[in-house]
């Protein structure tokens, strides 16, 4: 592949980037992956790439699933690329592929017969493939096997899918990894400020639960009866009058009641979901334009938001929609997280009790080692839905709250800091649980909470490799109190202890490799052998953990 040339524009991350890139395409591994937070400048480091290959005598096929990232993409390739170039689009009917040297393509296009003809005609000696934790579906394996023969690129925030197709069945090797946290203590990212705001009636432990999780049409019921819409417009006023702000809400319904009761109180507000029809599609230009300009001060939306939502100026994202998975967590804190002219930070206004059972220190740098399943309460019925999404490992210590402030007798609130640090070790199972494992190699067992129907919450360890369980200590109001009871009924040795010395040893042992091989985990340049252990202890916890019908359903107290 030759070496690759590093532009003064790029930051120093995206230089290395590009390097780790095409030292592993040189090194013979031709299907690669990068993660790189949300705001990181992802499409634009994939259009350096671009014109680096154009310029080595190469054409590029771009894939992305949604128009709004297809018009980006477009955008900064005609930006990166050198005078001249051509850059085509593939998209319904426009087939661009013949004489250009970079085609930016809807994957839903280019999978259909005429499309993979097109393709075929291309010439293209090389694939970026944009949001590929999407990468394993039929759709792009179509148009991957049109190109045996090409360079791969996958580009994601969150490499891990939801339906268990591996991504280590597509790409060979995690070329770079840039965690959030990361980002934002180096200032490329501002940080987040958790809120909870409690809304009175709004009693969420008789609210169903599917999966493990909230069923959409249930909680938004209980939302309306709580007067929850009122109370959220009040908590926005109270806490974040001025902030531009981006809102989750459960379904489309919901997110329409919201939009009319802020304008109803005087709030420029509107809502948007993922129909796509040209009406549609039309609505969330005109609502992202809206926003953009400041002509709104609050968009909701259901699903449409968490991918190729660039609005730098928002500094405020409401979770009026929870979720057990962490990556999507992430996917809708990012969206607040950029850069802008005389932003600070970003709140996030948590008014459904997201905020206790995530953080952002993600593990999702462990190379594809999330291969897990949301809940079917994400499985939305639209093409760009949150269903192509997935659970990433976490690491997940307790977070401080503080007692809550009661601001007029019907709402209360308590900060929640997102980025507190815990001496132990927590991790994530891929369907979300947060574990401790603890004791050797040979006797492993993991300590967790199981969440009751009532909202209370109790602790279980079982060992990691045979059947068993028991009930640890007794009941607790929430996770967070449940997690500190766990930590303190470990032997606190140093294999759970999170800055143990032998976790930052970059040399993998012969054996852990073998492991992840047996375990199909994708491993990456740069883990360490605490990387590692992590991901075998989250496969392993998984299969132990995930399964359990007091998991699954919740604990009846039966």
């Amino acid at each position: 592949m030759g070496q690759p040339v590093t532009a003064p524009t790029l930051r120093y991350y995206q230089r290395d980037l590009v390097d780790a890139v095409w030292r592993d395409w040189s090194a013979g591994e031709k299907r690669v992956a990068v993660e790189l937070p949300t705001g990181g400048g992802k499409t634009k480091t994939f259009a350096h790439i671009a014109e680096r290959l154009r310029a080595a005598g190469g054409r590029t096929l771009v894939l992305a699933h949604r128009e709004e990232l297809v018009d980006q993409g477009i955008d900064d390739l005609r930006e990166a690329m050198a005078p001249g170039s051509r850059v085509g689009r593939m998209q319904g009917a426009l087939k661009q592929t013949v004489g250009v040297d970079a085609t930016m393509a809807m994957v839903q296009t280019a999978a259909t017969p005429g499309g993979i003809r097109a393709v075929g005609a291309g010439g293209f000696t090389s694939m970026i493939i944009d949001e590929a934790h999407h990468a394993a579906s039929p759709t792009y394996r179509r148009v991957l096997d049109a190109l045996p023969d090409a360079y791969v690129l996958g580009v994601s925030a969150t490499l891990a899918r939801s339906d268990r197709l591996a991504l280590g069945e597509v790409f060979s090797k995690i070329s770079y990894v840039k965690p959030i946290t990361e980002m934002i203590r180096e200032g490329w990212l501002v940080r987040p400020r958790g809120r909870h705001v409690f809304i009175k009636g709004l009693d969420l432990s008789r609210v169903s639960r599917r999966g493990g999780d909230f069923a959409d049409g249930a909680l938004a019921r209980a939302m309306m009866e709580s007067l929850a819409p009122e109370a959220i417009v009040r908590a926005w006023r109270e806490h974040a009058t001025g902030r531009r702000t981006i809102g989750f809400a459960p379904t489309v319904e919901m997110a329409y009641l919201l939009a009319e009761t802020f304008r109803r109180e005087g709030v420029a507000a509107r809502a948007v979901h993922g129909d796509q029809t040209a009406v549609g599609r039309a609505e969330r230009r005109a609502a992202m334009a809206a926003i953009r300009s400041g002509e709104i001060e609050v968009l909701w939306n259901v699903g449409v938001a968490t991918e190729g939502f660039d609005v730098p100026e928002i500094s405020c994202v409401i979770m009026a929609r929870p979720t057990s998975s962490a990556v999507l967590f992430t996917q809708c804190v990012g969206r607040g997280l950029r850069l802008a002219e005389g932003k600070r930070d970003c709140l996030i206004l948590d008014v459904v009790g997201v905020l206790g059972k995530h953080r952002l220190a993600s593990l999702a740098s462990l190379g594809g080692a999330a291969s897990v399943e949301d809940t079917p309460d994400d499985l939305l019925a639209y093409e760009d839905s949150w269903g192509e999404e997935e659970e990433a490992e976490a690491a997940a210590g307790p977070r401080e709250m503080v007692q809550p402030e009661f601001v007029d007798g019907a709402l209360s609130w308590a900060e929640i800091e997102l980025f507190e640090e815990s001496e132990i070790n927590w991790l994530r199972t891929e369907g979300g649980t947060p574990f401790i494992r603890y004791g050797d190699a040979n006797n492993a067992e993991t300590i967790f909470p199981v969440f009751r129907a009532d909202g209370r919450v109790l602790l279980a360890a079982t060992p990691v490799k045979r059947a068993g369980g028991r009930w640890v200590g007794g009941e607790y109001a929430d996770v967070v109190e449940a997690m500190r009871e766990a930590e303190k009924s470990i032997i606190k040795t140093q294999w759970v202890k999170r800055e143990a010395t032998w976790r930052n040893d970059m040399r993998l042992t012969k054996a852990q490799r073998e492991r992840a091989d047996e375990w199909g985990l994708l491993l990456s340049e740069g883990m360490t052998r605490g990387d590692v252990e992590d991901a075998l202890s989250v496969r392993m916890a998984s299969q132990r953990i995930d399964h359990l019908p007091m998991v699954r359903e919740g604990w009846s107290g039966e």
